[in-house]
């Protein structure tokens, strides 16, 4: 057995205070294996909650909760990411029975909201947030839908709960799969969607970026987003045309400061207790965001103004220099207005 923490002269960040034993790890589908992750008098959770795992080599990586016994486990589902930075290739190749994991509590950034109607949109391995949300809709006898795609059958996960979600309630689960029918019409889909409905959705960037040009056509639809990993931030904007007197001016970085989103003209303010993701989430729906810690680069964002004051851990020394993108859940301003590409 190994502790699995840090390495050489390295510390751990603070909220990694449960220490988890891997109690089984096995392979549920082509490139996912599931670990059972065990504990004593372990924190409750709600669905769309993830705890973080910590890795050798300063590694952080956030993965959403499945299920597991209350207060005894959480059980994960971890997709070997094809250019994985580390975190999956670890958990697949290095991660045995026995071992000892460092963990956040769990956390919800993605916890359900109330709504008339609910659809839950999966894309492969987005469905381990969804599953749990699904569970609690039928103890709470809510509408719901689940649209769950995938590119090959043999590569999505828990297809059986599935399969037995759609026999309890014939016509409320579409399994839609590439390799059998061909690509899926997301236009379609989001067309035949009650008035009112709230879709949750996690998977693949290019699945959650064409889903959200949809549902902008569709007004009475909310949109709530989750997705792991960095996306190629490309501005379609000079920054230099647009900076003005404020992105210059330096400012307390511990202080309020403007924000102005490019994309809408809004300017907003941003108060010493408040985070940047916080506020524009008041005025902007479908953000993608995951960790909430600056772990995870899930809310990375171009920046086309202003200095940020980076305090993540996932932009490397050269990319903070750089100014170009930042992470809104936890850095700030060392100028009076930031511009961000929302």
């Amino acid at each position: 057995m190994m502790t699995i923490t840090v390495t050489g002269n390295e510390t751990l960040a603070p909220g990694f205070c449960l220490h988890l034993t891997v109690n089984s790890k096995a392979v549920i589908a082509d490139g996912i294996i599931k670990l059972l992750l065990a504990g004593e008098e372990l924190p409750d959770w709600e669905p769309g909650a993830h705890i973080e795992l910590a890795f050798p080599g300063g590694l952080v990586r956030a993965y959403s909760i499945v299920s597991g016994e209350p207060g005894r486990s959480y059980e994960l589902a971890i997709l070997l990411e094809p250019e994985s930075r580390g975190g999956s290739r670890y958990v697949h190749e290095q991660v045995q029975e026995g071992d000892v994991i460092a963990a956040t509590e769990p956390k919800n950034s993605f916890a359900l909201e109330a709504a008339e109607n609910y659809a839950f949109i999966a894309g492969g391995i987005g469905i381990t947030p969804v599953l749990p949300m699904i569970r609690s809709m039928k103890r709470a006898g809510k509408p719901w839908k689940l649209y769950y795609l995938g590119r090959s059958r043999t590569r999505m996960a828990y297809m059986a709960e599935v399969e037995a979600l759609e026999r309890e309630q014939p016509g409320s689960v579409f399994v839609h799969i590439d390799d059998e029918v061909g690509g899926v019409d997301l236009g379609v889909l989001v067309n035949g969607l009650a008035e009112n409905t709230a879709v949750y959705t996690c998977g693949p960037n290019g699945l959650m970026d064409a889903l959200s040009v949809q549902i902008e056509q569709r007004p009475s639809i909310s949109l709530h987003m989750e997705r792991f990993g960095r996306i190629e931030l490309v501005p379609l904007v000079d920054a230099a045309a647009i900076s003005d007197d404020a992105t210059d001016a330096a400012c307390d970085a511990d202080g309020a400061f403007e924000l102005e989103l490019h994309k809408t003209g809004e300017t907003i303010n941003v108060g010493k207790d408040e985070t940047i993701l916080d506020c524009v989430r008041k005025v902007r729906q479908g953000l993608s965001f995951s960790c909430s810690d600056g772990y995870c680069g899930t809310c990375e964002t171009a920046v086309l103004g202003g200095i940020p004051d980076h305090r993540d851990t996932v932009l490397s020394e050269q990319e903070r220099e750089e100014n170009r993108t930042m992470m809104i859940c936890v850095s700030r301003s060392k100028t009076r207005k930031l511009i961000l590409d929302l």
